[in-house]
């Protein structure tokens, strides 16, 4: 079987395993859904969601405003779709940071071994000494408190697991023969690590971006509730429910409504990426 013909068996290996386990359907269709309302938002929301209405603030669910509105008049439903596409951006940019940065680390030390693995280690050792999101508060704490800056905090509060875990798989890969016969026929050191070691040592990773993307959507809604995040008049979900959280007794569905969204998208990024765990590699399945 061809080079080719072999990948392919095995994607289509990957998405039957996927298409086996009811979770992760059940998790990528949710998925898909709030991926879709945030992408479509400007097409789906029926208002402005930064437009104040003073005259109609803190209304019931009705046919104009489907989940209410807040204590400005804004529509719920317009902020909560607008606010996904803030989420999964930066879903998707943390933990590129922390997929890049660390997985690169984790690969030099893992490859190379030596001083080097020495000082890479000691450094994610020391940033691990503080828990993610402490780490994350005090960087927001230096940086200033913005989105970005929320995004970068949060990617290099990641980096220390993506490092550690490149280099564990690294270290693993690099005893198989074909790596050692590669490095005795005298293909240097690039060509093996494209070649050989990123093809054989990127599936764990892929698992653990999808988990991890859970987290830092989870982190920065955290931090956005803190008011180290997200400002105004940005429709962010953790910066909603900690503007309308004085209000939840008298209309609980405007802290409500959000917080089902981050949920949602939390559960469904999981339930991904156990399937993809599954799928990836069949000994975790009864773990």
């Amino acid at each position: 079987m061809e080079k080719g013909q072999t990948v392919t068996f095995a994607k289509k290996s990957i998405l039957k395993a996927m298409l086996r386990n009811k979770k992760a359907v059940v998790g990528a269709i949710i998925l898909l859904i709030i991926t879709l309302g945030a992408v479509f938002a400007p097409f789906l929301a029926p208002h402005n969601p930064i437009q104040q209405d003073l005259r109609n603030r803190l209304q019931p669910p009705s046919r104009d405003n489907l989940l209410g509105t807040d204590q400005f008049g804004r529509d719920l439903f317009s902020r909560i779709l607008y606010g996904g596409r803030i989420s999964l951006r930066i879903g998707f940019i943390t933990v590129g940071i922390a997929l890049i940065v660390g997985g690169t680390l984790g690969l030099i030390a893992g490859f190379y071994g030596g001083i080097l693995d020495h000082l890479i280690m000691r450094l994610m050792d020391i940033m691990l000494a503080l828990p993610g999101f402490l780490l994350a508060l005090a960087i927001i704490s230096a940086l200033g408190s913005s989105l970005e800056n929320v995004m970068i905090a949060v990617g290099i509060s990641l980096i220390p697991t993506f490092c550690r875990l490149m280099r564990a798989t690294v270290l693993s890969v690099r005893e198989n023969d074909y790596v050692e016969a590669a490095i005795a026929l005298g293909a240097s050191d690039l060509r093996v690590i494209i070649k050989y070691v990123l093809p054989n040592a990127v599936n764990p990773l892929i698992v653990h971006s999808s988990l991890t993307m859970a987290s830092s959507i989870l982190f920065a809604a955290g931090l956005s509730f803190l008011g180290m995040g997200a400002q105004p008049p940005t429709p962010e979900w953790g910066k909603m429910i900690a503007d309308n959280r004085a209000f939840i007794r008298a209309s609980h569905y405007i802290v409500t409504f959000p917080g089902l969204a981050i949920v949602l998208s939390v559960l469904s990024l999981n339930m991904v990426g156990d399937g993809l765990r599954d799928a990836l590699d069949p000994r975790m399945k009864n773990l």
